[in-house]
């Protein structure tokens, strides 16, 4: 198995994982970003047993809060039917760390989702006894790092949030 920096792109402490090509993404009129943890996958990880444990769930054994599943596949056929066929431009933003991407994403895919990208939070320089208190933590500015990445991969269309 290859290791997750071969497949990712890190800039920071952000680590995207891309499953589309560029010129696909450039092609969205209308993108989705989703928080992953706690509004899509029921994740407890303020504890270190919660942590352990989402480290070692196998992607079947991780717990959708209810009605996600549904309503990514009702987004989906919205833009399959509003396009004619294209796919649902979606990306996930998590805080979990790159080595769960592979899990993250056959969770994902199980739902019947195919995600254009997985952000995910590289928390490696925290496993530091000073720092372990960060591993809980969403920092505001890991999120914004990943959008702003997440925006340089569109096209100015779909990111016009107002719709002119």
């Amino acid at each position: 198995m290859s290791d997750w920096r071969d497949r990712a792109e890190v800039i920071g402490d952000v680590a995207f994982f891309s499953y589309q090509k560029p010129s696909v993404e450039m092609l969205a009129d209308e993108v989705f970003v989703w928080d992953l943890d706690k509004t899509y996958l029921d994740t407890k990880f303020e504890t270190v047993k919660g942590l352990i444990r989402t480290a070692f769930e196998k992607a079947f054994q991780k717990k959708n809060v209810p009605g996600t599943a549904s309503l990514a596949l009702a987004l989906k056929e919205y833009i399959e039917q509003k396009y004619d066929n294209r796919e649902l431009a979606i990306y996930f933003i998590t805080a979990s760390p790159p080595q769960l991407e592979t899990k993250i994403h056959e969770k994902v895919q199980l739902d019947g989702v195919d995600p254009f990208g997985i952000f995910c939070k590289d928390n490696m320089q925290n496993l530091r006894p000073k720092r372990l208190w960060r591993l809980t933590k969403q920092e505001l500015g890991f999120k914004l790092q990943a959008l702003l990445q997440m925006r340089i991969r569109l096209n100015e269309c779909s990111t016009d949030f107002m719709g002119r």
